[in-house]
């Protein structure tokens, strides 16, 4: 199988689950996360592996806005208008807004995701950081 994928996809194991198990719509928690060059000048090593942002980005402005996002709430404001979602009702159970060095890191632990839901969150707490929203906005969208 690893033959036949991109060098930057490998399976590590695999075994036979349940034929009626679907990973989208299992009810366990997933984790996505998020990564943010943080710095003056972009590093070409990173380019792949997480987004650049010049701006000093304010992680306590930040982490105030994420509240808003956890718990129940309807996320439409937070999806692609091409989504296919029936319904947008998701849990968010955690958002994480850490700095590792260089690089922000937003960690977000939920129930299940809409199409581009963690990119757009990531995007407007990117906005929170950089004083183009001030936390409160995020309860408004």
């Amino acid at each position: 199988m690893n033959q036949r994928l991109p060098e930057d996809i490998r399976v590590q194991r695999s075994f036979q689950v349940a034929d009626d198990f679907h990973p989208r719509k299992a009810n366990c928690i997933k984790t996505y996360e998020y990564r943010i060059l943080n710095r003056k000048i972009s590093l070409p090593t990173s380019r792949l592996y997480a987004h650049f942002c010049y701006f000093d980005l304010d992680l306590e402005k930040m982490r105030r806005a994420a509240e808003y996002l956890t718990g129940e709430h309807d996320f439409k404001s937070f999806c692609t208008v091409k989504t296919q979602a029936e319904e947008t009702v998701r849990r968010v159970e955690e958002i994480a807004v850490e700095r590792e060095g260089e690089m922000v890191v937003i960690r977000i632990r939920g129930n299940g995701f809409l199409y581009n839901m963690v990119r757009i969150i990531a995007g407007t707490l990117m906005k929170v950081g950089m004083g183009v929203y001030p936390p409160e906005y995020v309860e408004e969208i």
